[in-house]
């Protein structure tokens, strides 16, 4: 019975399901080459990110000493080290993205992605929290349809609008990056919806009350 359900929930989602498949296939593919050829692997914020989470997840807190000096040594983030040649292997805010308080190292990045990324980290490392952000990448594409298909009845045109974020999501924008702006994304369209959805009822309330 419930093999008949998803069935049938597919066959009404059909123009969805098939955008999501795409983003996936497009998704993964990109992050399988990109590792068989060791090709944009983190750089920038994105290991520091990482050590955030690492601290986070392992030693629930987060003030960055432990993490840095742990990432010092192992280098599990980022292989080339983000202590090159150990010139410090104390970290401070001359080696780190860090800042030195009156309790301790603290991060100059927000906390709200490593936040998301600390259990896909603990349980799965860099590959968990790349697939937490295809993962989520995803979750954009189906918001926006269910945006979009609240402001055009037409899901032809719908899917044509959106198939094109798609296929370029995982290829311009790097939907496997450790970026902090597609969880914002996502909690910003989780309100543009509801906002909208909420707009819908109370024009679909006062037509039937006129």
């Amino acid at each position: 019975m419930n093999i008949v359900k998803f069935k049938n929930h597919i066959k009404k989602n059909t123009y969805s399901s098939i955008l999501i498949i795409l983003y996936l296939i497009f998704s993964i593919s990109t992050y399988t080459i990109w590792e068989v050829k060791n090709h944009n692997q983190l750089t920038g914020d994105e290991p520091h990110y990482l050590v955030m989470a690492n601290g986070i997840s392992k030693y629930h807190s987060f003030e960055q000493t432990k993490p840095y000096e742990e990432e010092f040594i192992n280098r599990e983030i980022y292989p080339p080290g983000l202590n090159p040649n150990n010139q410090d292997p104390v970290p401070s805010s001359k080696n780190t993205h860090a800042v030195m308080g009156p309790n301790g190292l603290f991060n100059v990045h927000n906390i709200g992605l490593p936040l998301l990324l600390a259990m896909p980290y603990k349980m799965f490392g860099i590959e968990g929290c790349k697939t937490f952000m295809i993962l989520n990448g995803g979750f954009i594409v189906f918001l926006l349809w269910k945006i979009i298909s609240l402001l055009c009845p037409s899901k032809n045109i719908t899917f044509l609008a959106i198939l094109p974020l798609a296929i370029s999501n995982p290829l311009i924008f790097a939907s496997n990056q450790i970026y902090p702006e597609f969880p914002a994304a996502t909690i910003s369209l989780i309100g543009l919806y509801w906002i909208v959805l909420e707009t819908k009822k109370d024009i679909f309330e006062k037509n039937i009350n006129f």
